[in-house]
Formats: structure tokens, C-alpha cells, sequence
């Protein structure tokens, strides 16, 4: 026990403990850790009463913070393999007897130090997002080892599981974008480590807006249905009251100025002489110009106003800035409004940027100039024949270079989008749909849905290179 409990040198008596002839208390205590360096089990109460008695001290009660700590340390030699055996729990009795423990206080710093072990163990076994059933054998060995209460260790491992789920939320929500991979694989932890997903409302909803947002930015989008005439091939993906703000020169006050000459003429009445100079004070201030109906559609940016009718077509638009109440709009002519909404304005900010964003991704295929192309805002048109094109020929033996890559991607994101798959290669929508339409054939995913991303009916990136594997043994 030489390194447990090494030998330590009493205090040296004070001036005035030698005028009064009085040892330092706190020797007591050091005359204790001592005897359990030297004798250590085999100390007897007597001595432990020789020293109270010498130092006229209740030990008990001067220092019971310490002779936890002289417990404490053989604990933590005791649990240094994992394990309390019953030689090791006899031995801790003797010790409790010896540093006057009552048995309530030495239970608690068994739990706190055996806590500390099982949870830093069970920590490690979840770290990966699952709980395998060798593990936890594993851990149920280890408790019984420790002779750890069931309600403490389950206490532990509930805790342990919640915080590691709070830390994997922290991270699903860290960029406010939730991908249907991303939430697939949360829910998937959640249930390897059998944690029910209880959320708020106001959670809810934040989580259904960040699943939106990365709808907005990388799959199908929404379209409304509206009251107002579109054009042929125009979707509506945005509407909702707004105002329309302007900045304008407003004039502030004016002076007037110059020299001037003044007579008295009679009582009362004078005469001015002289030039008057007439200098303006303006200021740049933004105006309500109009109020009324916000459309954003993929060719342009509709206004309805109580005054007057506006479009703003989405290719002449330069530069969208967010505001948290609305966005302003940079035109390449005339004036740049900024419009007002009264709720959404995140949505309306991705949606226009979608919208302007698709409109420059460039076609690498030849030109067909009988097609609509996505470039002209066809994001969600599933619909050939509105477009007078006879369909092409769906071929597995001759499937596009980009099969196998957007294959992965579809399964990755468990998401049939055609815009996603155009987005990624940076190809025309024609090509995109006809690798779609690839997928389809090969049962990677289903039939058109409309406006909508059609479902994937491969669930993990294992099975879908089996069905790889097989089309180029086939073809």
C-alpha cells in the first residue's frame, strides 16, 4: 500500500502552538494516511481512537471530507480491472470500519465511481449508432461486475443513449438543411438505440422546414395552383400577400438664400431688395410604393398590386439579397424593388435563387430545339406530351455514361428527383429524364409521379449494386 498511501511528514507546530504546547490538528488526519501506508488493514480502532485522543479531535467530524478521500483511493484501486470482487468488497468493509464510514456514505461513493466506469463503457459501446447484442452482453457483464443497481445502471444507459441523440440532432440540424438521407439515418439510430423521437410542436414544424429547405434547393418543387393567367409552360412555386418598397428621393426642406436689402417705407411695411437662391435638402428614403400579390413563377417574378400590374422577368434579375422580412431584387434596368412578405420570406428567398440558379445550368448535349428545356424553367414538367415530342426509346443495353453515378445518388438521397440529377452532372433535363426513365426500366425507381420525385424502391447501396452487377453481366 507504500504507493496508494505514501509516508507524509507532520506539520511543524506554529509560534503560537508552541507558547500553548498544541500540535497541529491536521496531523490527525496525516497520522491516519500514514497507518494505512504501514499497517493498512490491520489497524485496529484503538489506534484510530490514540489519535483523536492525542490531537483532542473528533476525527469524525473535523475531517470527513478526507476520510472519504482515504476510501476513495482503494476504491479506485479496486476498480482499476472493472471488477469488485468479494475480496475486494470485504476488504472496502474493513476499510469503512477503520475511517468511521457509515454505510450510506460509502455506497454512494461506490455508485459515483462505478458510474463513471460503466457509463464511460457504455458511451463507447453506442458510439457508432447502434447497440450490438455483443455489447451488450458486454455491459451487462460489466455491471454485474460492479455490483451496480439495475435502476442506476438503467438511469445511465437511458441518459447516455439521450445525450447521444442530442448530439446527432445538433448535427442533422447544424447547416438548417435536412436531407431524406440524413433524417433515414437519424430515425435509424434512434431506433438501433431504442430512443422514441418525442418533439415539441414548435421542433416539429422547424424540422419539416429544414426537410423543405433542401427540398427547395436540391428536389422537385412545389408548384401552386393560382388565379392568375399563366403563360404556356409557366409554374407558379411561390405566392403570398407582399409590399413593394422603393428607395426615392425625397425632398426634406428647402432654403432660401442670397443677399438681400431692406427699407422701411412706412410704419410697418418694408421693401426687399436683392436675389433670392433657392438650395434643396434631400435624402434617399424607402417608400411603400404599391401593396398587393406576390407570384414567383420559373420565368418571372409576378406583382399584382392595388395600383398597378409588374412583372420582373427571372433572367433579368442580377442579384436577390434575403432580408428576414422579404428580399431585394437587383435588376439589370430601371428601378430595384424590395418586396415585403408577411411570412415565408426564407422560402421566398431559396425559391427565387432555385429558380435563377436553374436557369444557368448549361445543356452539354446537342440542342433540340423542339424541346422546352429546363433552362427555360421546366423544373417540374413531367408531362411529354404538352411538349409535341415523341419519347425516346428506353434502351438498358445502351444506358447513359452517367447510369451507375446517378444510380448511387438516387439511393444515397432516397430521392427519385430529375432536377437533382441535373443539378449534379450539370446536364440538360431532357438527358436527366431519360436517365430517369433508365432507372425506371431497371427497377431502381418508380413510375412518374407527376410533379413530384418518384419513389425509390432500393433501400441501401449493397443491393443496388447487385442490380449493377447483373445489368453489365446482362448487357
Amino acid at each position: 500500500m507504500d504507493n496508494l498511501y505514501p509516508i507524509k511528514e507532520l506539520r511543524r507546530q506554529s509560534f503560537f502552538q508552541r507558547i500553548i504546547n498544541q500540535s497541529p490538528k491536521e496531523n490527525a488526519i496525516i497520522e491516519i494516511n500514514n497507518l494505512l501506508g504501514t499497517k493498512f488493514l490491520s489497524i485496529n480502532v484503538d489506534e484510530i481512537e490514540s489519535i483523536s485522543a492525542k490531537y483532542k479531535v473528533d476525527i469524525r467530524k473535523k475531517f470527513p471530507n478526507q476520510l472519504k478521500e482515504l476510501y476513495q483511493t482503494y476504491l479506485n484501486q479496486c476498480l482499476s480491472s472493472d471488477n469488485l470482487s468479494e475480496s475486494d468488497i470485504s476488504e472496502l468493509k474493513s476499510l469503512q470500519r477503520i475511517l468511521m464510514l457509515t454505510d450510506s456514505e460509502a455506497n454512494e461513493l461506490q455508485i459515483v465511481l462505478t458510474s463513471e466506469i460503466f457509463k464511460k463503457s457504455y458511451d463507447n459501446a453506442i458510439s457508432n449508432g447502434t447497440y450490438e447484442k455483443s455489447e451488450e452482453l458486454a455491459i451487462d457483464d460489466m455491471q454485474k461486475n460492479l455490483r451496480m443497481p439495475d435502476e442506476i445502471a438503467k438511469k445511465i444507459s437511458e441518459e447516455s443513449r439521450q445525450h447521444f441523440m442530442n448530439l446527432q440532432f445538433q448535427k442533422l440540424t447544424a447547416d438548417r438543411k435536412i436531407s431524406p438521407e440524413q433524417w433515414n439515418k437519424f430515425t435509424l439510430i434512434a431506433k438501433n438505440l431504442d430512443v422514441i423521437l418525442d418533439f415539441n410542436d414548435e421542433t416539429k414544424r422547424q424540422l419539416a422546414r429544414y426537410k423543405y429547405y433542401w427540398e427547395i434547393e436540391n428536389g422537385e418543387l412545389p408548384i401552386e395552383s393560382v388565379d392568375i393567367n399563366l403563360q404556356k409552360n409557366e409554374y407558379c412555386y411561390f405566392s403570398g400577400n407582399a409590399d413593394w418598397l422603393e428607395n426615392r428621393t425625397v425632398t426634406k426642406r428647402i432654403n432660401y438664400g442670397g443677399p438681400v436689402l431692406r427699407f422701411k417705407i412706412m410704419k410697418g411695411v418694408y421693401y426687399r431688395a436683392g436675389s433670392v437662391q433657392v438650395q434643396r435638402i434631400t435624402s434617399e428614403q424607402l417608400l411603400e410604393i404599391d401593396f398587393g400579390m406576390l407570384y414567383v413563377t420559373n420565368k418571372r417574378i409576378i406583382f399584382v398590386g392595388n395600383k398597378k400590374n409588374t412583372n420582373i422577368q427571372i433572367n433579368k434579375i442580377l442579384s436577390v439579397t434575403p432580408y428576414s422580412d422579404g428580399i431585394g431584387i437587383e435588376k439589370d434596368s430601371g428601378k430595384s424593388p424590395i418586396l415585403r412578405v408577411i411570412c415565408d420570406a426564407d422560402i421566398l428567398a431559396m425559391i427565387l435563387g432555385r429558380v435563377i440558379n436553374d436557369q444557368h445550368i448549361p445543356d452539354n448535349n446537342a440542342i433540340d430545339k423542339t424541346a422546352i428545356s429546363y433552362n427555360q424553367g421546366l423544373s417540374t414538367f413531367e408531362n411529354q406530351d404538352d411538349l409535341n415530342i415523341v419519347p425516346e426509346e428506353v434502351d438498358l443495353k445502351n444506358r447513359d455514361e452517367l447510369f451507375d453515378e446517378a444510380a448511387k445518388i438516387v439511393v444515397m438521397n432516397q430521392s427519385g428527383s430529375t432536377s437533382v440529377i441535373q443539378r449534379k452532372f450539370s446536364i440538360g433535363y431532357n438527358r436527366a429524364g431519360r436517365i430517369m426513365d433508365q432507372l425506371e426500366l431497371a427497377g431502381i425507381v418508380g413510375v412518374r409521379a407527376g410533379s413530384h420525385a418518384r419513389i425509390v424502391l432500393i433501400k441501401s447501396q449493397k443491393e443496388l449494386e447487385e442490380i449493377l452487377k447483373r445489368l453489365d453481366e446482362h448487357f
